[in-house]
């Protein structure tokens, strides 16, 4: 009784310092120097990328190059180890082909101020071409605090390239006001402005 005791902490212990330690993941691609967004958020590195400490558990993968299909990939990482993913991108060059006979269509989203991404159907989608089914599409951006908020539905053509026209715009105007002399008194709506 007296060594079974010891050995069952020695083991608790170790499998609570496994489940603390990171997890490891390495993201390639082909073709390489694609943008690695881990749970919708860019990462700022491009692939071939290594992430030494991140969380164990569930989480999405995606990757983002211009020019080329936006491809995202869910990855259950442990604890301690480290795990790889491959991603096979394909190149937006014009419609494809699909079940040999269907077209599918194309979304072209320009890029936003933020650089923040688009949601097209509820997912996450970062301005370039964007390969769609055919017919009707929701797409949205937030805007964030400084531009009016995007919400919009899409006809996208069987076999054909959309391109979406929108240019944000600001929430806020800017006013610029020059004194003379310069110590005069600023009233904006009756109330006095510090200079």
């Amino acid at each position: 009784m007296k060594i079974i005791l010891p050995i069952i902490f020695v083991l608790a212990a170790s499998l609570a310092a496994q489940t603390q330690r990171p997890a490891k993941l390495t993201v390639s691609s082909w073709p390489p120097g694609a943008m690695v967004i881990i749970d919708s958020t860019p990462t700022g590195y491009v692939t071939p990328a290594s992430f030494d400490s991140l969380p164990a558990g569930h989480h999405s993968v995606a990757l983002r190059l211009r020019d080329y299909r936006f491809e995202s990939h869910p990855v259950e990482l442990s604890a301690g180890t480290r795990s790889e993913l491959s991603f096979r991108l394909i190149a937006i060059t014009e419609p494809q082909q699909i079940s040999g006979s269907r077209l599918i269509g194309a979304l072209i989203l320009p890029a936003t101020p933020l650089d923040s991404a688009y949601t097209v159907d509820d997912e996450p989608t970062w301005p370039g071409v964007v390969v769609l089914e055919p017919g009707s599409h929701r797409v949205k951006w937030s805007g964030g605090l400084r531009y009016y908020p995007l919400d919009t539905s899409l006809e996208i053509p069987e076999g054909k390239s959309s391109a979406l026209q929108y240019q944000p715009k600001e929430r806020y105007g800017r006013l610029i006001v020059t004194c003379d002399p310069a110590d005069a008194l600023l009233l904006l709506d009756k109330t006095t402005v510090d200079q």
